[in-house]
């Protein structure tokens, strides 16, 4: 894989909200995290202390998760997620 993205979906279209270039080797397993605190949503890949993506979208004040591949090569159409995890962020105060 040569990109991470992250998008919306409103249950009829779905929009990229950003597209980074990164490597992603398909030989072992990756960690995604992705943190969504207020209108901030972060993404970070295995062990990087610093998100690749970060953005701020004010579309929706609540929603669902969800992981999805898609690929325009139709050889290579694969992919596998398991320990998928959503778990809620406890409030601060």
């Amino acid at each position: 894989m040569k990109h991470v993205v992250l998008g919306r979906a409103d249950g009829r279209s779905w929009t990229p909200l950003k597209v980074v270039a990164r490597t992603v080797p398909l030989d072992r397993a990756t960690r995604l995290s992705v943190t969504a605190r207020g209108n901030t949503i972060e993404v970070r890949v295995d062990a990087d202390g610093d998100p690749i993506i970060s953005i701020t979208d004010q579309t929706w004040t609540a929603g669902g998760a969800g992981v999805r591949m898609y690929t325009i090569d139709k050889e290579r159409v694969a992919a596998t997620f398991d320990d998928v995890r959503i778990t809620p962020i406890p409030e601060q105060r």
